[in-house]
């Protein structure tokens, strides 16, 4: 196949491209080697579960309206018909992996008096007492229990709002607030843990009737996380296109060495031309045909003082092909019988 001449600077670009994208394919592909084999990917390798949580039913005293000794929660209660508030608290705890669970809790329980039912509405007088005083557990089992039953006297509460009246000679608003305060902390192979809870109830005090609300039931979930090296889920990408880009760029390179080749600078004929025709004028002749036939032997010279010599030897002229632009004159020749000595400008 022939070659393609090409501008030498342009074929200089291309190869230097074909080499600029080898050595940064490789590069990228030592990179990914050496370094990027392998990344870091968290991995969560512990998982646990934890509730805590409050239920209830209102013991009634001896009566003949109601049908049940208890009722259930989510009722409207009569308070002269309340004996007591049964609370039934547990926390359970689930994991996947075995863990130990130590903490402490406590119940509090807080009188407040208002003057009226508007939520933006302050306390002006409360009172704290402690249902049950700070008491430790632990759990060891992965599915872990504890269970805590407490009665509430809401005689006691009521009595407090009710000697508030008659101290300070107003009708307050008595609200009960009774809360579970838990302060769990864990411990596991792969790291310690820690978790507040505070589940809680509230309720009207001195009134002819009440329910219980709050939030009762808390859950929350949590995790351990380990850090582990996994192969580079880019891997194969990075070496693909790599390797694609070496291959890409060493065919293209060997291309553009066999198919092509620098064309030769132009030079400036015109002006050797001219510079040939003013020095050697007197020996020089103008032809409108070429004086040859193509069967002689043609025998280049390498100047054009040489051919001058030639001449003179040969007691011949000179002759070119005469045109009015002078970058047409390409050739001088000297014809010797069968053999022309020529001498060409490019």
């Amino acid at each position: 196949m022939k070659s393609i001449g090409v501008n030498r600077n342009l074929r200089k670009a291309a190869l230097l491209l074909c080499s600029l994208i080898i050595m940064a394919c490789c590069a990228l592909l030592i990179n990914t080697l050496l370094k990027n084999k392998l990344v870091e990917k968290k991995e969560v390798v512990f998982k646990y579960n934890h509730k805590a949580s409050v239920n209830y039913g209102v013991s009634l005293v001896p009566n003949n309206i109601f049908d049940k000794k208890v009722l259930e929660e989510g009722n409207i209660y009569l308070t002269d018909y309340v004996d007591g508030i049964n609370t039934s608290f547990k926390y359970n705890f689930v994991s996947d992996k075995p863990a130990e669970i130590k903490g402490q809790y406590e119940v509090i329980a807080l009188v407040e008096g208002f003057l009226s039912n508007d939520k933006n509405s302050k306390s002006v007088w409360s009172k704290q007492f402690v249902v049950k005083p700070k008491t430790e557990f632990s759990v060891e089992d992965p599915k872990g229990e504890m269970k805590s039953d407490i009665t509430l006297d809401l005689r006691t509460y009521n009595s407090l709002v009710q000697q508030a009246n008659k101290t300070f000679g107003m009708n307050f608003i008595g609200k009960l607030t009774v809360v579970w305060r838990i302060n769990m902390q864990g411990s596991s192979s792969y790291g310690d843990f820690s978790e507040t809870f505070s589940p809680k109830m509230e309720m009207a005090l001195n009134e002819k009737y009440f329910q219980i609300t709050g939030n009762l039931n808390e859950n929350k979930e949590g995790n351990k996380e380990s850090v582990i090296k996994i192969t580079n889920p880019k891997l194969k990408t990075y070496i693909l296109m790599s390797l694609s880009g070496i291959a890409f760029s060493i065919i293209l390179g060997i291309c553009v060495l066999i198919f092509t080749v620098p064309k030769r600078r132009e030079k400036n004929t015109a002006g050797k031309a001219a510079k040939i025709l003013k020095t050697y004028e007197d020996k020089l002749v103008a032809l409108r045909d070429d004086s040859v036939d193509g069967s002689e032997v043609i025998i280049r010279v390498v100047s054009m003082e040489d051919l001058r010599k030639i001449a003179e030897d040969l007691d011949k002229p000179i002759f070119y092909k005469y045109t009015s632009n002078l970058e047409e004159i390409t050739y001088f020749y000297v014809v010797d019988s069968r053999k022309i000595y020529a001498y060409y400008i490019i």
